[in-house]
């Protein structure tokens, strides 16, 4: 992030002859003259910074009830020019006063401050806060099947929702139902769900083409994620116990508008944005939302914008594959009613998505993310291209066709983003409660584990709090001139997130353990069972039906084996029988036992 500098001040540097002033303001003084040394240091962690002043407080003016009285809390903003041109502003540390202490000695008398910026002030401000992204309820869904293979295709263990992403707060309620009669049965354990993937596994195959539905009496699932980036907005944006906030602001808004948001322009120092190719290929998911809702087998959709979708193509809704093959601004047609690339149901404001590789040379990338402005073709300069696509979340545009990566793209647009720069992370839901959350700094500690370890949160000497990731640019910033000494860190491993969805195939038999999976027998076997009590299934006319504890895998065959049946430990068969009742005389023996205990001197 280096600004330009003055043609002044390139000119110092050539000549070696570099002269700098300080300024450093605390409250509403400017007490540059009597500082006599600073220090600051930065956490590695989150590029938290503090700073340390040494002041000449000979008069006591800095001390109770001088002229220039330093109070804890007191803001400090300390900056650095070059000599030769003293309209570039350098800012180096903005913060608070944290300490304070007084030194003396037979010839001076000093005070010292301790400063912390705003992120270490979050160490001092509690949270409760629950943040999750956006979830519809499903009522009374028929989960799909996945059949066994043959001779067992009329089971059945694992089950499809409709959607992916379920929320677990509050849980699905699942029940099965009797095809055949209107009997059901809630079921509240004997299976699991796999909520981002949707899929509910029972701990057994079930007779689900003839006998059995999985039914899905209420469920959430999320539409969206919610970015890690947008989390950590919420986190500072919750107010104090006071009614105040960072930077002693007195609404979420104004703490938004002067401390999260800031123009390119402002930032770098230049007028136009030099953008940065994709040297590789590259895949990238395109979006929008629903605009209404879909029906099972609807041809066509609705939605905000169909801006980066091509006039023929594919792309899922929740997970949902499906085709289309026209397009106006905000609709997608020719989608088939039925077959694999049909749509399922779904609710208004889901997220439809595109993915598409693009080549080297059709993406090019602004220095900054998360934008707030919006811009056309017309804020572009594009040598032998044509704009396509802004992705204002990730501060790239898309071309209709490649160009050469050697090409000079500009944006000449003052564009706006947020200091709070995207990593494209999602969490569905995530909870700071105060019982948990010793302070909002734990917090930011807490979301840091859902980023990338490149993710930094830090301060950069304005008034502003920053977060991005920290890597290496293809394009130097500057060249160091006037290096008298370097250190740096070397990488100790590399990193790289991949994220695997899968939907599964073979059910996990639960009964077994979770490494032994049920695939079906692959043949016709007999067995015998014995000694099998007979459970009462219900009465047609003057008899009662009884059913054995095997289960629907299999059948009983009376063909050869003819069972025997008691009852009362009498043989029966397919005969009348009298079982004649009869009265007993019972006798009882007790046993009582006395214990007498005296006692006398």
């Amino acid at each position: 992030m280096a600004k330009t500098l003055s043609p002044l001040i390139i000119d110092a540097i050539t000549r070696q002859d570099i002269k700098y002033k300080r300024t450093l303001t605390i409250g509403n003084y400017d007490i540059s003259n009597y500082l006599i040394d600073s220090n600051r240091s930065f956490s590695r962690e989150f590029g938290s910074a503090q700073a340390t002043f040494r002041l000449n407080n000979g008069d006591g003016r800095f001390g109770d009830g001088g002229v220039n009285e330093i109070n804890i809390g007191d803001i400090v903003s300390y900056s650095v020019y070059y000599g030769v041109d003293l309209t570039q502003e350098f800012k180096k540390f903005y913060g608070f006063v944290n300490q304070r202490s007084i030194s003396k000695s037979s010839n001076e008398r000093n005070i010292n401050i301790i400063c912390l910026d705003y992120i270490s002030c979050t160490q001092f401000m509690d949270i409760d806060l629950e943040v999750e992204g956006t979830k519809v309820l499903v009522e009374n869904e028929t989960l799909t099947p996945n059949y066994l293979a043959s001779p067992n295709d009329t089971l059945a263990q694992v089950f499809d929702f409709a959607n992916n992403g379920l929320a677990d707060n509050p849980l699905p309620i699942i029940l099965i139902k009797n095809k055949g009669t209107a009997e059901e049965d809630p079921q509240y354990d004997g299976f699991e769900i796999s909520y981002n993937e949707g899929q509910l596994k029972l701990g057994f195959p079930l007779s689900a083409k003839d006998n059995y539905d999985i039914i899905a009496t209420s469920y959430y699932f999320y539409t969206r994620g919610i970015y890690t980036e947008d989390v950590l907005k919420e986190i500072l944006c919750e107010p104090d116990g006071y009614g105040t906030y960072l930077f002693k602001e007195t609404t979420e808004q104004a703490f938004i508008d002067n401390h999260l948001i800031e123009t390119f322009q402002n930032a770098e120092g230049a007028v136009s944005d030099t953008m940065i190719p994709n040297y590789t290929a590259s895949n990238i998911i395109i979006e929008t939302t629903l605009t209404t809702d879909v029906i099972l087998g609807a041809t066509s959709i609705s939605v905000v914008s169909t801006s980066g979708f091509p006039t023929v193509g594919s792309g899922t809704i929740n997970g949902d594959t499906f085709s289309w093959t026209g397009k106006t601004g905000t609709t997608l047609t020719g989608i088939p009613s039925t077959g694999s690339y049909s749509l399922k149901a779904h609710k208004n404001t889901s997220y439809v998505e595109y993915s598409e590789t693009y080549s080297a040379g059709r993406v090019w990338y602004l220095r900054y993310s998360n934008l707030i402005s919006d811009h056309g073709a017309g804020d572009f300069t594009i040598p032998g291209g044509t704009f396509n696509y802004l992705d204002k979340r990730s501060g790239r545009i898309i071309l209709d066709s490649a160009i050469t990566t050697t090409s000079i793209v500009k944006c000449n647009a003052n564009y706006s983003f947020y200091t709070l720069q995207s990593n494209g992370i999602q969490i569905n839901r995530i909870s700071f409660r105060s019982r948990e959350m010793e302070n909002r700094f734990e917090a930011i500690k807490k979301l840091k584990e859902y980023c990338p370890p490149n993710y930094v949160i830090y301060t950069r000497g304005d008034n502003k709090i920053w977060a991005k990731l920290m890597s290496q640019r293809s394009v130097a910033d500057f060249t160091l001139q006037l290096v008298t000494s370097l250190n740096y860190l070397e990488d100790e491993d590399l990193y790289t997130r991949v994220i695997f969805y899968g939907k599964n195939i073979n059910p996990t038999n639960l009964m077994l353990g979770g490494g032994c999976d049920f695939v079906g027998t692959g043949e016709t076997y007999k067995a015998i069972a014995s000694n099998s009590e007979l459970s009462l299934l219900r009465e047609e006319g003057n008899f009662y039906i009884y059913g054995s504890p095997v289960s629907g895998i299999g059948e009983i065959t009376a063909n050869l084996i003819k069972p025997k049946v008691y009852v009362n430990s009498v043989e029966i068969d397919n005969t009348s029988h009298r079982i004649v009742s009869q009265a007993v005389v019972l006798e009882t023996v007790t046993k009582t036992e006395t214990t007498q205990k005296s006692g006398g001197k």
